[in-house]
């Protein structure tokens, strides 16, 4: 209605985020031949070094007014001087986090390649470091360390067609609780059909 009316309060934002992501990985391949099958085996770490400054200055000094909801035009505003945006307390934050990661991933193929049999583990460290710089806040700091297994194994029943089942074990930071990290557990079994002109599968997973 044309009586309707509102307030516009105009706040100026600037936002200046700088990221940097240092990262590596290696890998250690082989394959050996047994008596009852091939082992083909893969050793690796990798490591994550990640930081950022996230900051923000607010301008509260735009010019108000009052006007119309529906008056369009009057919403155009100029983002004011320079100088009057000052950083805010809440919107400087500095990120730190390090993650490493070993593993160890091993297959073993046997039964004239009937058989695949697939173990693995995982270890892995994080370290997260949330500070907000003009606040009194204290820090959130996270420092987990945990090991978890991967199983798996795949029966060929029929030509081309194979039972599987695989399970597995994870966890990652969480950076709204950096000392509670996310955890999750998974499996799923079923039946595959692969040909050279078609493939699928059916699974039940959780």
């Amino acid at each position: 209605p044309l009586s309707a009316a509102s307030t516009i309060v105009v706040t100026g934002n600037i936002n200046d985020d700088k990221r940097q992501i240092n990262s590596w990985q290696v890998d250690f391949t082989g394959s050996f031949d047994l008596p009852f099958g091939n082992l083909k085996t893969v050793v690796g770490a990798s490591e994550t070094d990640a930081s950022a400054r996230i900051a923000t200055r607010i301008n509260n000094n735009l010019p108000q007014r009052n006007f119309p909801i529906f008056n369009i035009a009057a919403r155009n505003y100029s983002v004011g001087n320079l100088s009057d945006y000052l950083p805010s307390v809440t919107g400087t934050t500095q990120e730190e986090r390090l993650d490493r990661v070993y593993y160890a991933l091993g297959t073993l193929t046997a039964l004239d390649d009937r058989l695949t049999l697939l173990v693995g583990v995982g270890h892995g460290t994080s370290e997260t470091y949330i500070k907000q710089v003009l606040s009194t806040a204290a820090p959130s700091v996270g420092d987990f360390d945990v090991t978890k297994p991967q199983y798996g194994a795949s029966f060929r029943i029929l030509p081309k067609t194979y039972l599987f089942a695989n399970s597995s074990e994870s966890a990652s930071a969480n950076l709204r609780f950096p000392d509670t990290p996310e955890k999750g557990q998974s499996y799923d079994v079923g039946i595959k059909v692969a040909t050279d002109k078609f493939s699928g599968s059916l699974t039940y997973f959780d």
